[in-house]
């Protein structure tokens, strides 16, 4: 079981939490959770005036992570089995869907970022095993205190290795858990560039030109928005 949120108050910092799906935004929801923001997770483009918390992860392994849990897989060894199928028509049925999957998600972020809402973007192959990164980049922009104790106590209580055990009480994707939003099989290996792995070398150099644009607007990301943590401010280039 997940340790209780905290109570929220009518001063809590409202925040509205994006992703294109497949990015860790589950984890960091908990994180906003227990650190007492008036949290809305969203996979779509909502004009607020919360402050907007986005997660991004690389197209090919979003678009990898969404094949997976299409099919509801349990792990990394099932999908590579999965994708190497190559004449089985599924396969290719399932790689379209993914990257119609990634496209819309990306399209979405897009209009966060042609918007004038107050954004903070965070890198997916950053956060996840940094937690330090990730407090260190939400403390500026929410304007909250988060000590060391607190940091503790929300890497114990958000971890990879407690929510995936919770995931496991649900066996199928289809059923989840309304409190946590966790749903079966809901975590993978969770492992950065997956998708070189698990797809086959004829599949890699499709999805690689299929979703172009939205490597081309990962890689501007990343660039323009990566956390420095010696000024503790995000850069701009």
């Amino acid at each position: 079981m997940m340790a209780p949120h905290p109570v929220k108050s009518d001063a809590a910092v409202e925040v509205l939490q994006y992703s294109p799906g497949r990015s860790g935004s589950t984890m960091l929801y908990h994180v906003l959770q227990h650190l007492g923001t008036n949290v809305q997770k969203t996979h779509e483009c909502v004009q607020t005036e919360a402050k907007v918390v986005i997660t991004y992860r690389h197209p090919c392994d979003v678009f990898c992570s969404f094949s997976r849990i299409s099919q509801d897989l349990d792990g990394e060894h099932d999908l590579e089995r999965s994708m190497r199928r190559w004449w089985n028509p599924l396969v290719h049925v399932t790689m379209n869907r993914g990257i119609r999957y990634v496209r819309k998600g990306y399209a979405r972020l897009q209009k966060y970022l042609d918007s004038d809402m107050e954004l903070c973007f965070l890198r997916y192959e950053r956060f996840k095993d940094d937690y330090d990164y990730l407090f260190n980049s939400l403390e500026p922009f929410l304007q909250l205190s988060i000590p060391r104790v607190m940091r503790d106590q929300v890497r114990e209580a958000t971890s990879f290795e407690k929510n995936k055990s919770a995931a496991a009480a649900f066996g199928s994707f289809k059923e989840f858990d309304a409190a946590t939003l966790l749903h079966g099989k809901h975590l993978g290996s969770g492992a950065v560039d997956q998708w070189r792995n698990v797809c086959p070398h004829w599949m890699q150099r499709r999805v690689e030109k299929q979703l172009r644009d939205e490597i081309e607007l990962y890689d501007s990301l990343a660039h323009r928005f990566e956390f420095s943590a010696t000024s503790g401010n995000a850069t701009a280039a």
